[in-house]
């Protein structure tokens, strides 16, 4: 007899891994879903609304026989995983494991962590492209509402209420009111528009209010959320030119401080620009160099935020039809002035410490390198005329006068 031999065949086959685990979800009814939102689950941890229903939805790379979540057996359809629905009451970790149509698991089963989350607040941001605090009752304020919630935006508006202590003009009750904007839906998670409000119109009495805009989201009984708040000072025509006189008299004044510290600025940068390399290089000069630089910057910045600020004034000037013509005119043309003073100004004396360095740095007997003859220095040295700003009224050295 001889020995008796048998053939076998060996066929490895990797362990089933898992391609796909979703958590299909059934949200609270007051959120007014019409879908089941689905989140795909990656490192093993996900998010879900505390109080909503979920059902695991899982698919392996190979087809699933049997599959148990927390010990217990879960349904197979078509060789997937889709556990019945389970209700997430607060943050815990489940063990889910699974057997393909060969027998083979996975090494370990899957450690899944569930974190709860409650039902946030809607953020809301309102922003205006003018931060002017004093309005007319009958010019039209314009917010522009950014509004972002994790479910749903039920809707969002403008809430306004007199600052305590404030009664309107002529008696009656403080102002406090609210407008809806915009209407939300029940999965509209980001919503941008747009608000206006206009005293007259909303019957607010000139007075000063806050006003913030608000938003709403579908849990029952939230408070709204509120954006930061603006003041509003309201006044009638009458007072509204009053007041815009006052302002303008406040700026003019500021005007001519700032218009004859540049005529003093403008002297004492041609008399700096008429000194030699070797005298630009004397310790006290560079120190006076510097000096003037930083406030050439400084009454620099002046000229640009009084420009600024005169244009809103008149810009608020044109609005009301009761503002006399003649002094809009007037004013109109003095802040041309101050804008043309702005734009021609002499070049910056910061340059020169460039020069005194250069010539320092030159060899003895060997001039500094000076600047070209047609630099903005030289040509305001050779010539101060072509670098002075325009005349403005009868003298060049006052500031123009403007009627009030």
């Amino acid at each position: 007899m001889g020995d008796d031999r048998e053939h076998v065949r060996l066929e490895p086959r990797t362990r089933p891994e898992l391609t796909q685990l979703v958590a299909k979800l059934k949200l609270p009814e007051y959120l007014e879903y019409h879908h089941e939102p689905e989140i795909e689950v990656r490192g093993g941890v996900v998010r879900l609304l505390e109080g909503a229903q979920v059902s695991w939805l899982a698919e392996a790379s190979r087809e699933l026989a049997t599959a148990q979540v927390d010990g217990e057996t879960q349904p197979i359809e078509a060789g997937k995983l889709k556990t019945t629905y389970l209700t997430v009451e607060g943050s815990r970790d489940h063990s889910v494991d699974w057997r393909d149509v060969i027998g083979l698991g996975p090494k370990t089963p899957l450690k899944l962590k569930v974190e709860a989350v409650k039902d946030q607040p809607p953020g809301i941001a309102a922003r205006r492209d003018s931060q002017e605090q004093v309005v007319l009752d009958t010019e039209v304020v314009t917010f522009d509402l950014t509004v972002q919630d994790d479910f749903g935006i039920r809707q969002t508006g403008l809430e306004w209420t007199a600052l305590p202590g404030q009664a309107p003009k002529g008696g009656g009750d403080p102002a406090k009111g609210e407008k809806i904007a915009a209407a939300g839906e029940s999965e509209l998670r980001d919503l941008e528009t747009r608000a206006t409000f206009s005293a007259a119109r909303e019957g607010v009495a000139p007075q000063t209010i806050e006003v913030r805009a608000w938003a709403e989201d579908f849990l029952p009984g939230r408070d709204r959320s509120y954006s930061a708040a603006f003041v509003l000072h309201i006044l009638d025509s009458t007072d509204h030119a009053l007041w815009l006189t006052t302002q303008f008299g406040k700026w003019l004044e500021a005007a001519r401080e700032t218009y004859e510290r540049e005529q003093q600025l403008h002297q004492t940068n041609q008399e700096l620009r008429s000194l030699t390399a070797a005298d630009l290089d004397r310790p006290e000069n560079r120190r006076a160099v510097s000096r003037q630089a930083v406030e050439e910057q400084a009454n620099a910045a002046r000229l640009d935020a009084l420009n600024g600020a005169g244009k809103r004034l008149v810009e608020q000037a044109t609005r009301n039809t009761e503002f006399d013509a003649d002094r809009l005119e007037t004013w109109a043309t003095m802040l041309k002035q101050l804008d043309d003073i702005a734009k021609t100004r002499m070049p910056s004396v910061a340059d020169l410490l460039k020069e005194s360095s250069s010539a320092a740095g030159a060899k003895p007997g060997q001039p500094g390198s000076p600047p070209s003859d047609n630099s903005p220095s030289n040509t305001a040295a050779a010539d101060p005329k072509a670098a002075q700003p325009p005349k403005a009224g009868p003298s060049q050295a006052s500031a123009p006068q403007v009627k009030q």
